[in-house]
């Protein structure tokens, strides 16, 4: 197991002694690779916050009532609770910084900038699901009490899961004329065995892991294929 694995490991054991840590729906845009040898639009472009409509929705009904562990006994599993994304910004605009910063890093537009109508085109659209389960491991939990050698110890433990990431309402904005071009919805879900931990924080990891693959496997290209349409 590597330094930076075990240090990871240690400080997250800390801080559940500690504090009551919170997550945030980001990942490491430094390793977005660059299209712009392949993929250049000479416009800029505008991500505006998506509106949430998750409420209401089949599985995002349990992240927003419930805490990270749902449900009793054998079939409680582990999710990815609004309650505990950090509360200065709204799921809703993480997302969308998400796509805004995922986006720039690629290097397609000339210039970029968010929630605003001076670019040449902007993106809008809703959040119905931003969702993530997982089964809970009672041997990752009971490991959790014995800090950093517990911590080591079941480092490598996985159990099932499953994510699901929907974006609606999908659409383009030309600025210049006002017009509205959409864009197809994106549903995806991914199932595997996931790493596990006691407190049910990984889950959020794995979500915004599979953010990051929604936003490149799907919305990008459609991107870029509706405004090359257009040009």
């Amino acid at each position: 197991m590597n330094k930076f694995k075990i240090f990871s490991l240690f400080t997250l054991s800390l801080c559940f002694l500690a504090c009551t840590p919170t997550k945030k729906i980001t990942y490491d845009y430094t390793q977005i690779e660059s299209l712009k040898d392949s993929v250049s639009i000479d416009n800029s472009f505008s991500v505006f916050i998506l509106e949430d409509v998750r409420k209401g929705v089949e599985d995002s009904e349990k992240i927003l009532d419930s805490g990270r562990l749902y449900g009793q006994g054998n079939d409680r599993i582990c999710i990815n609770s609004d309650k505990h994304y950090t509360p200065e910004k709204t799921v809703a605009r993480q997302v969308s910084e998400a796509i805004h910063y995922h986006i720039k890093q690629t290097d397609i537009f000339e210039n970029m900038a968010m929630n605003t109508d001076e670019m040449d085109y902007s993106l809008k659209g809703s959040v119905m699901r931003l969702y993530g389960e997982q089964k809970f491991s009672k041997r990752a939990s009971a490991a959790q009490s014995f800090g950093l050698i517990g911590a080591i110890a079941t480092a490598d433990i996985k159990s099932p899961g499953k994510i699901r990431i929907t974006l609606t309402n999908l659409r383009l904005v030309d600025n210049k004329s006002n017009m509205e071009i959409p864009l197809d919805d994106i549903d995806l879900q991914f199932e595997g065995q996931y790493r596990i931990d006691g407190d049910c924080w990984f889950i959020y990891d794995h979500v915004n892991e599979y953010l990051k693959e929604t936003i490149r496997l799907r919305l990008i290209p459609n991107i870029i294929e509706k405004i090359a349409s257009l040009n």
